[in-house]
């Protein structure tokens, strides 16, 4: 399969790696500079929790070198949209299927939106990865998973296809019927652990340790699962409990963009993730005084 991947950071990296290693024809778009300039001079190097391997794949930042593919991995944060939606047009033929991997709930409608639901596909990715250094990816625990599907839960020809491609070792996959739903259950974790971890300036372990951490962390899913709720989304009534055991059990693999972006001086993705909720929730009437509060704290260093 021809595969395209627009974003090769810690997430894109690390499927389209995989995908790589299995024989897939995988080009990385990528942004100048040296994660690119390691990944053509060197290969990207990937260390996992299934093993060590480096792979050689088409590295580029034009996507007219690579024509149309199969399967499009969208991978980029969500503040460089503007600059990474048009790299999708030369990447289309009629069944091109584009996934998109970003965090919050709405990425796949900013797709759909300039090249119709036809090509868009919203997904989520659940993974402990991280990017240590330019070339490089590094990826902790067991858990590679990508959830996906069609925006009116039908199983379609496309979702078998992309179902194939990602049939690999090294990658989970999971189709959902209601994508939506799933996005703000997955938003219940990822956007408080990741804010609280870069606010604290902690790892997992510590914030746990800490003495309001781990009432801090349970006040914020509860706010997330608040907004999601009064937005109508029918998420599990015991989601915070099963979120926050998540995020207890992985506790020692947790890794997250968001404070690897804040370490490295690069502009955070909070207004994206997190902020989200606390503007969604303030047009709702919903208190979200944890949340403003992280996102306060973060919001000098956001991506502008």
């Amino acid at each position: 399969m021809k595969i395209a991947v627009i974003g090769p950071g810690a997430v894109g990296g690390y499927f389209g790696g995989v995908l790589a290693r299995h024989g897939d024809e995988v080009a990385m778009i990528a942004r100048p500079g040296p994660h690119m300039d390691a990944m053509r001079a060197d290969g990207l190097r990937l260390k996992t929790a299934w093993g060590d391997f480096t792979v050689h794949p088409h590295v580029t930042d034009d996507p007219n070198e690579v024509g149309p593919v199969d399967l499009v991995l969208y991978c980029v944060k969500l503040f460089h949209n503007p600059e990474a939606l048009p790299l999708i047009a030369p990447l289309l033929q009629p069944d091109t299927t584009v996934l998109t991997l970003q965090n919050g709930v709405d990425s796949a409608d900013a797709i759909a939106e300039r090249f119709g639901w036809q090509h868009a596909m919203a997904g989520a990715t659940y993974i402990q990865t991280g990017r240590p250094g330019p070339g490089q990816i590094h990826q902790a625990g067991l858990k590679a998973r990508i959830a996906f599907g069609e925006q009116d839960g039908s199983h379609s020809e496309r979702v078998k296809r992309v179902s194939a491609i990602l049939d690999r070792e090294g990658i989970q996959y999971e189709v959902v019927s209601d994508i939506v739903t799933m996005l703000w259950t997955k938003l219940v974790i990822v956007a408080t652990v990741a804010s609280l971890m870069t606010a604290s300036r902690s790892s997992m372990p510590e914030v746990l340790d800490s003495p309001w951490g781990r009432y801090t962390l349970r006040a914020l899913m509860e706010e997330v699962e608040a907004v999601a709720r009064a937005k109508g989304m029918q998420i599990p009534p015991d989601v915070v409990d099963q979120r926050f055991d998540e995020a207890v059990a992985e506790a020692e693999h947790t890794q997250v963009s968001l404070q690897d972006d804040f370490e490295a001086g690069r502009p955070l993705e909070i207004e994206n993730i997190l902020g989200m909720v606390v503007r969604e929730g303030m047009a709702l009437g919903v208190p979200v005084p944890a949340s403003a509060a992280l996102v306060t704290s973060l919001w000098k260093f956001r991506h502008s």
